[in-house]
């Protein structure tokens, strides 16, 4: 009876309302991937006031998107606005506690800044995450030394010529820090 169909009529409502959130958040989904595009074709053409905007409208769409931050902060880091990429990338590194290139890439600007010690410390933090990776191994022994540490490079170095036994950069490096601990005989063997 009566009650059946209202049952019946509530059921479609909800059915009906259901479905309208979905296509919604389709949508949205879209828009996101969209705006995700074009910042980075806008970024890889080098137009980084037009990659920042793209950013920051799928940002809105979506606050807590890792992605967003991190290509935004690289888009500002373009730009040397290192205020804007340092905040982005902190909020990339937040969000996506198991990623090593927003640590990486703070790193990188702070090295750029000639700030080695403060490089040396997001350097390591990314190499506690993966610390299979000859590049990034490199990096925090070149900032350890360039801070004045050489003997907390050595083993790095050692790391990342284990892993890339023709890593000629790390050889060289791991000479001078040799050199600089006073152990002459892994200088010339490194070198």
């Amino acid at each position: 009876g009566a009650v059946g169909r209202l049952a019946f009529i509530a059921g479609l409502v909800a059915l009906v309302s259901g479905a309208g959130l979905l296509a919604q958040h389709l949508k949205h989904d879209r828009d996101y991937q969209s705006l995700m595009a074009v910042g980075d074709t806008a970024l890889d053409a080098g137009r980084a006031d037009a990659a920042i905007e793209a950013y920051t409208n799928a940002l809105y769409l979506r606050p807590d998107s890792m992605a967003a931050h991190l290509r935004r902060g690289e888009a500002y880091r373009h730009q040397q606005r290192n205020d804007a990429a340092l905040r982005d990338l902190g909020e990339a590194s937040r969000l996506g506690q198991s990623a090593t290139q927003p640590l990486e890439m703070i790193g990188d600007i702070f090295d750029a800044q000639n700030q080695p010690a403060q490089a040396s410390d997001y350097y390591s933090r990314a190499v506690q995450i993966d610390g299979q990776n000859p590049a990034l191994l490199y990096k925090l022994a070149l900032a350890r030394y360039r801070s004045g540490e050489p003997q907390a490079a050595i083993d790095p170095l050692r790391r990342a010529i284990g892993q890339n036994d023709s890593f000629g950069e790390a050889h060289y490096l791991l000479g001078l820090v040799l050199r600089d601990t006073q152990d002459a005989s892994g200088a010339i063997s490194a070198l």
